[in-house]
Parts: C-alpha cells; sequence; structure tokens
C-alpha cells in the first residue's frame, strides 16, 4: 500500500462531516539511484499533474492546516 500526507484546505461549505484535502505528489523517480540518467523522468516531468483535491469525510475530526 502506498502511504502520502494530506492537508486539509477545507472543512466549510462541504456535507457535514466532510474535508477537502490536498496531496502533494512526488514522483517516484526523486528516490531512485538512477534518475540522473534516465528518460522516464523528463517524459513524466510534463504531464503529471502535481497536486490531487479530494473531499473525504472526516473520521478523525481533522482541522484546516
Amino acid at each position: 500500500m502506498i502511504k502520502e500526507q494530506a492537508i486539509v484546505i477545507a472543512s466549510t461549505d462541504l456535507p457535514k462531516g466532510q474535508v477537502l484535502v490536498r496531496i502533494d505528489r512526488k514522483s517516484a523517480c526523486e528516490s531512485c539511484q538512477m534518475k540522473s540518467g534516465c528518460g522516464q523522468k523528463l517524459l513524466n516531468q510534463g504531464s503529471q499533474k502535481r497536486c490531487i483535491e479530494f473531499e473525504l469525510e472526516n473520521s478523525i475530526n481533522a482541522q484546516e492546516g
């Protein structure tokens, strides 16, 4: 399973018990030892979104920020 940290960016104007979160995506290339000699990093740079935003249930009572 892949785990990412998310930031709560909104909790108002959403259905009760929901929050809007943002995940700033990191490329797997950043931790790869071959990143300087591989063309895959160049191909991915222009085509990938750098963040994802979505709503989810706030089961842990998270606050903005």
